[in-house]
């Protein structure tokens, strides 16, 4: 679980867009939004591994750390999610459109830094992963 720095430094990092939204369209994301999140993490985490990219452990000494799906949720998803919602605790409780603007945000901002990028994936790309 992220501390309050990481989330300073998740809001500095990221652009966060404002979104207004009304009770009607605010619906828990979807088990598709949820799948789909999952292999956005999987593809994103095997790209920024294939462009050399590593995930820095903050502790005493700086070590290269190769992307996973679950890394990847968890130090990058998570803090903006918690940046951008303060009061939502797990993507499981965002709504589609929350889950929609996580992503936005996170896609905008990685692919600025690093130039590494994954679409959004289609329903064909996540029931493959069940194969």
């Amino acid at each position: 679980m992220p501390d309050q720095d990481e989330l300073i430094e998740a809001m500095q990092m990221f652009e966060p867009e404002v979104v207004c939204m009304t009770n009607e369209e605010i619906k828990q994301r979807t088990n598709k939004q949820n799948n789909a999140l999952h292999k956005y993490c999987d593809m994103q985490a095997e790209k920024l591994n294939d462009a050399g990219f590593s995930v820095n452990d903050k502790v005493a000494v700086k070590l290269d750390i190769p992307w996973t799906k679950e890394n990847y949720k968890t130090f990058v998803i998570h803090p903006v999610m918690k940046a951008l919602y303060p009061e939502v605790n797990s993507t499981a409780k965002l709504s589609t459109r929350q889950m929609q603007h996580v992503y936005n945000v996170v896609d905008k901002a990685i692919s600025e830094r690093t130039g590494v990028r994954s679409e959004w994936p289609s329903d064909e790309q996540h029931s493959k992963e069940g194969e």
